[in-house]
């Protein structure tokens, strides 16, 4: 075998890896890496438990049902990271039953549910974690059946309330990479936009966390044309000359809409005139695209594009879904900033994680007003954060979990549901707009 591909298979020493997950309310990624830790191959896959609900809510709900519906989440997730690992090791010539260890990162409610133990404290005041850490449990605890029996499965500690392991695996990720870098110093926002958008501001070599519900619209999930980031899926529109052209993943033929083509829509939208800044589809706008503006009230749409299978759309709703998932993560932001005495100003770098990130153009995220203008320039994305930043600490060893538990653990959290300017903010921050 090509050793660009994978280890030896004479050796069975070079055999063994170690396995490390994201769990993510949507997806489930997970990387596997050599005995020093370089990554040898990745994978993801749609998280199963979406049947039950497209939010960390509704997967609280099911679980306060009993028993039995807690571990149908529980058994449901498992298998998936069962099956990435085991189709992810025979790709590379490998037996999951090589494996030593699995390390997995995610939300609260993620992580909790994969170890077995009920979110229901999260589903009411005051948001309590039933607990904040795990100790390690061997594979056959959890019902891995492709793994060793007694390899061992970590969880890394939550942070707070819906402040998870993955928010912990981001910040040692940006922190260690600062720290290589020789920039420690810096004052970051750190933001990872996913269905349950966590909120960091690493300044004054302190960490300060929040939690804002956004929902599942930044995965395209609830967008009538909406769509995964897979194959077909536009991510980037571009007008030009009265047409509109679409960047899609694998340069296939559009099919709908991920999130990444969502906020690039709505840019487009507003530049255009189609949109107004309260987010009103206006079908009288002097523009090409308002000429193909259709439909009445909430079934107002615009198409941008020709698919397949007929035009690949945005409506009025999916825009008020939107406005919704970048008011939380806007207000969100602001009432962190102001926490820490923080200015807009003040920020060196802007850092987005997740696979959402990694893929939106930084200026749509200015010009709906998402991120201040004043960010221009200063925005990085990383990608999967949760997932390379658990990839790191295995890299380092005893020595990167006793660093990501003592920045979990001095790390200050905030509670947006208290703070008592955040409504306001939101709704404020709903209107669409640079600023």
């Amino acid at each position: 075998m090509d050793d660009r591909h994978g280890p030896s298979v004479g050796n069975r020493e070079e055999r063994v890896f170690d396995a490390a997950c994201d769990i993510g309310t949507t997806t489930v990624a997970c990387y596997l890496t050599d005995v020093s830790g370089e990554v040898m191959g990745a994978g993801a896959a749609s998280n199963p438990q979406a049947m039950w609900g497209s939010d960390v809510i509704s997967r609280i709900v099911r679980a306060d049902e009993g028993q039995a519906a807690l571990d149908g989440l529980s058994d449901a997730v498992r298998r998936s990271v069962d099956r990435l690992i085991s189709g992810l090791a025979g790709g590379l010539g490998l037996e999951a039953k090589d494996c030593r260890s699995l390390t997995v990162a995610g939300n609260s409610v993620m992580e909790l549910l994969f170890m077995g133990v009920s979110p229901s404290p999260l589903g009411r005041a005051p948001f309590a974690l039933p607990q904040r850490s795990f100790e390690p449990r061997r594979a056959e605890e959890l019902g891995l059946s492709s793994l060793p029996e007694d390899a061992l499965v970590y969880a890394l500690p939550l942070m707070d309330a819906f402040v998870g392991g993955d928010t912990a695996a981001v910040l040692y990720e940006v922190t260690e990479d600062a720290a290589l870098r020789g920039n420690s110093d810096a004052t970051r926002l750190v933001i990872d936009l996913g269905t349950n958008g966590e909120i960091a501001l690493l300044s004054g070599g302190r960490a300060t966390v929040c939690s804002t519900a956004a929902g599942p619209a930044f995965e395209g999930v609830g967008i009538k044309c909406g769509m995964p980031a897979i194959p077909g899926a536009v991510t980037a529109l571009v007008a030009d000359a009265g047409s509109v052209y679409c960047r899609t993943v694998g340069g296939e033929p559009a099919r709908g809409v991920c999130g990444s083509g969502l906020v690039d829509a709505v840019a487009l939208l507003l530049r255009e005139g189609v949109l107004d800044g309260d987010g009103r589809m206006d079908g009288s706008a002097p523009s090409f695209l308002a000429r193909r503006v259709r439909g009445e009230g909430a079934d107002r749409r615009c198409a941008l594009c020709e698919s397949a299978s007929g035009e690949v759309a945005i409506y009025q709703s999916d825009v008020r879904k939107f406005q919704l998932a970048k008011g939380a993560v806007q207000a969100g932001v602001e009432v962190l900033l102001a926490h820490c005495g923080v200015q807009n100003t003040d920020i060196d770098e802007c850092v987005l994680a997740g696979a959402f990130g990694s893929a939106i153009r930084h200026e749509s995220l200015i010009e709906t007003g998402l991120l201040p203008s004043s960010l221009g320039g200063r925005v990085r994305s990383i990608g999967n954060g949760a997932g390379h930043g658990t990839v790191r600490m295995i890299r380092d060893g005893d020595e990167g979990r006793i660093r990501l538990e003592r920045l979990t653990g001095e790390a200050h959290h905030i509670r947006l549901e208290t703070a008592p300017r955040f409504q306001s903010l939101f709704l404020d921050a709903m209107r669409l707009a640079p600023r």
